[in-house]
């Protein structure tokens, strides 16, 4: 029994020694946020039909003392194919909104706020010229982009105050350089800038706040029926991108963070999930999303399709027809 309490406390001790490392690995990974707010976002699907059915994105920035720079993704039903992306530029306690709907024959994300850049050069912001732009065109024409899936992807952030200017903020996001494992950022120039930025996740000793401040929902509306219902993004805190984010690469979950795929997975994991639906004249949509599902798109056969996870739900297949889908729905009448 002594023997065995020795080799305990020289266990505790160890752990106590080496806490940093310890308190990531078990205890500082990502997980889903109890309060709603984090440092990503997930909007489990949206929908943009003919006959006036659009989703309203609100993402909001709840730190009174720093302002956010994210990322914004919009992903396609069945393959998970980023259909466009975009940065948002939120000053303290700020709120973005865009909307997502149909127009003639495409799918567009329409926003007349602030928040988000119409043009860089000139630099003018959606609140002077809103944007009304297209998703891009599909590798694989089976795929949809009508329905699909949104993330939100905290990039930067910087000690500012409440109704700082937008340009200072996205100068100051496009003058900072981090080198890519999130170290020291290098002091921007120029005082039109809102200066240096810090990544979620940085070694930098003076980056002070609070990165897991973001906070959302989207609204399905139909004006012409008078229809409109909401939901709230799921959030996940402590995700810690550490890289700085471009819109000229894709942008994955579980890549460019300091937690992996495989950790996202965990944090969004489910052992059961209940779709309850009413008999009768009404219907209801369930919809099923796997946002870390990615698929590898072989430009000359989109009939084959290599996935990226390696928590693969093949079993899920049985009742799906869609090969290789990251996100389906079903009909209950």
């Amino acid at each position: 029994m002594r023997r065995l309490l020795k080799y305990t406390a020289i266990l505790l001790m160890v752990l106590m020694a080496s806490s940093s490392v310890w308190a990531y690995s078990y205890c500082d990974h990502v997980t889903t946020a109890p309060n709603n707010k984090g440092d990503v976002l997930i909007y489990p699907w949206y929908l943009a039909l003919d006959g006036g059915w659009q989703t309203k994105l609100t993402v909001i920035n709840t730190d009174l003392e720093n302002a956010v720079v994210a990322k914004v993704v919009i992903r396609s039903m069945k393959n998970s194919e980023e259909l466009i992306d975009f940065f948002i530029y939120l000053s303290p306690s700020d709120v973005w909104t865009g909307t997502l709907k149909h127009v003639g024959v495409s799918t567009v994300i329409y926003s007349d706020d602030d928040s988000v850049v119409y043009s860089t050069s000139p630099l003018v912001f959606a609140n002077t010229t809103p944007i009304n732009q297209p998703m891009f065109g599909m590798d694989c024409k089976d795929d949809a982009d009508f329905v699909g899936y949104v993330e939100v992807i905290m990039a930067a952030y910087k000690k500012a105050t409440i109704g700082t200017a937008k340009d200072r903020i996205f100068r100051g996001f496009r003058d900072t350089t981090l080198t890519s494992q999130g170290g020291d950022p290098v002091t921007t120039t120029g005082s039109e800038s809102i200066g240096t930025m810090y990544l979620p996740y940085s070694t930098y000793t003076t980056a002070t706040g609070n990165p897991n401040s973001l906070a959302g929902y989207m609204e399905l509306q139909n004006a012409t029926l008078g229809l409109s219902t909401s939901l709230r993004s799921t959030a996940l805190k402590d995700y810690n991108t550490n890289v700085k984010l471009t819109t000229g690469d894709e942008t994955r979950l579980g890549e460019l963070s300091r937690n992996t795929l495989t950790e996202v997975e965990g944090a969004l994991s489910k052992n059961k999930v209940a779709l309850p639906y009413v008999n009768g004249n009404n219907t209801a949509l369930h919809f099923l999303t796997f946002p870390t599902k990615l698929t590898q798109r072989p430009y000359t056969d989109c009939t084959y399709l290599t996935p990226l996870s390696k928590f693969f739900f093949t079993e899920f297949h049985r009742y799906s027809n869609a090969k290789n889908c990251t996100m389906v729905y079903s009909i209950c009448n």
